[in-house]
């Protein structure tokens, strides 16, 4: 099991535009260290089937991302009553071995 620490740090701010819009931004920048990742570490799980010979057997790879990670992050929620909100984000994360970008949005109804 990985031992982990970090430190996050996080904002909204929601703004009133309307009688009933609010628009909130929202901001996050964090760092993560693995004590015990490695970045030329596999990271290879082997498992197989009760009962089943050694066809049933597989090996499966993650991603080995290293010890360390800086994200940072961005999003606009706009709520339009007290039922319905548009949001969509984006993170940047860079890790020890790479850096990944990813971005949604959606729309959210309660009832």
């Amino acid at each position: 099991m990985p031992e982990r620490g970090g430190l996050r740090v996080a904002a909204e701010v929601p703004i009133k535009i309307g009688s009933s819009l609010v628009l909130t931004p929202k901001i996050r920048a964090a760092w993560e260290h693995d004590f015990l990742g490695d970045a030329n570490q596999d990271h290879e799980i082997d498992a197989s089937f009760a009962d089943v010979p050694e066809p049933g057997s597989l090996t499966v790879l993650g991603q080995n991302r290293g010890s360390d990670e800086l994200s940072l992050s961005g999003a606009l929620e706009l709520t339009v009553n007290e039922r319905w909100a548009f949001f969509g984000g984006f993170e940047w994360a860079d890790w020890s071995n790479g850096t990944e970008v990813t971005y949604g949005g959606g729309i959210r109804y309660s009832w």
